[in-house]
């Protein structure tokens, strides 16, 4: 590895551990990934000394290790000798979730799967026992470049090199960061005291969508304020965003980006036509796509948040696409068919519990896909429970 290299991957890291550990003191990092950390385990072990880590946790994953020393019938002293041992837990704990890039092996999520999870708990239990406590969550969901990734995305494991180099464009300095976050949430709380009560978007590509916010919506942006507990549920994350009432979609959204969907289905080219929030068609360049959005049980036929997402963002100005979810949703404004966003939804929890999401006309499911229309010509126009109309977006930049 170059030193230029190897200083780029550092300085991309020391990013998101800024960002990670900026609210509150931490003295326990735990990193998961679903892929080998190899590539950067040194460097972190630098940054553990340079943060004042007490202890830093790697979880990650050697698929094709695991599976070939279950299959050798271990015995329990073999076991205890192979299953990592993490340090005991000491104060506050920060997760960060390297997600939204690539899955382990799918044939590892069985008995072999099961076996190591439950070996993995067993001789871990004290951490276990503090991550199963939601409490105590607080939590960064990110990317990291892999060879799987590099593969997917570029052809080849070994292009893992042009793959760092591609997502370090990605990530704001933190100053820059402290500005986005200081000018988003300031806008956030600008929407929320509008009391908008139905939107409007457009497009040149054809886009034309009408759709209402329920009396109990409300507009969220990353970092996420739970608890005392600064979260960010996707980092790096540009939107605006809200879950909109499930009945309501009128008109037609046209694909602005490609976008990686589940089962590796990769959608370049779909309009979607809805009438009383209902998805009535889809037309795509994948029918399996479009079976899946259609299919009643799945309840993807409904929408489950809109965000907005300005044109000078740095990941629309990149262009790129990464066959992340994570990353490629805030390159414009999108919209998620769908679970809907429960921050959004200013409701007590018990309420919810007791009559359910659609009772409060949020759509519910076990999916939630983000799909990309913004782009430079988007418009966006609001109007409020007084009837009062805003324009909130021209040609992608931002109007209040």
């Amino acid at each position: 590895m170059s030193l230029e290299l190897r200083n780029l991957k550092k300085e991309y890291l020391r990013n998101i551990l800024t960002v990670s550990l900026s609210n509150r003191n931490y003295s326990t990092v735990v990193l998961n990934a679903s892929f080998p950390l190899d590539e950067v385990r040194d460097i972190l072990e630098e940054l553990k000394k340079e943060f004042n880590i007490a202890n830093l946790i790697i979880k990650d994953f050697h698929s094709d290790e695991i599976k070939a020393f279950y299959e050798t019938n271990p015995s329990e002293t073999d076991i205890e000798k192979f299953i990592p041992k993490y340090p005991k837990t000491i104060g506050n704990i920060k997760y960060i979730y390297f997600e939204n890039v690539t899955d382990t092996d799918q044939d590892f999520y069985g008995d072999i799967g099961s076996k190591y999870f439950k070996d993995l708990k067993r001789y871990n239990k004290e951490l276990f026992e503090k991550m199963d406590n939601k409490n105590n969550e607080d939590v960064t969901v990110t990317a990291c470049p892999n060879k799987k990734w590099a593969e997917s995305l570029l052809g080849s494991e070994d292009k893992l090199d042009e793959l760092w180099l591609r997502i370090s464009k990605t990530l704001l300095s933190y100053d820059a960061l402290k500005k986005d976050v200081k000018e988003k949430v300031e806008r956030k709380n600008e929407l929320n005291k509008m009391g908008i009560r139905k939107l409007n978007f457009y497009t040149n590509l054809g886009t034309d969508l009408r759709i209402a916010l329920n009396p109990h919506s409300i507009w969220c942006c990353e970092p996420n304020n739970i608890d005392g507990k600064t979260n960010f549920f996707n980092y790096p994350g540009y939107e605006i965003f809200t879950s909109p009432d499930c009945y309501s979609a009128e008109g037609k959204i046209v694909l602005s980006r490609k976008e990686k969907f589940y089962y590796d289905i990769m959608v370049e080219k779909a309009i979607f036509e809805f009438t009383k929030g209902r998805l009535i068609s889809c037309k795509s360049n994948n029918e399996n796509f479009e079976g899946i959005l259609l299919y009643k049980p799945n309840k993807m036929n409904r929408i489950g948040e809109i965000a907005l997402v300005p044109k000078d963002s740095p990941l629309a100005q990149l262009e790129d696409f990464y066959n992340s979810p994570l990353l490629d949703e805030n390159s414009g404004c999108h919209f998620a068919l769908g679970y809907y966003i429960s921050e959004c939804a200013n409701i007590d929890k018990e309420k919810i519990d007791k009559n359910g999401a659609r009772y409060y006309h949020y759509n519910t499911s076990l999916y939630h896909t983000d799909l990309v229309f913004g782009n430079d010509s988007i418009t966006v126009e609001a109007e409020t429970k007084d009837k009062k109309k805003i324009l909130l977006m021209d040609q992608g930049k931002w109007k209040i």
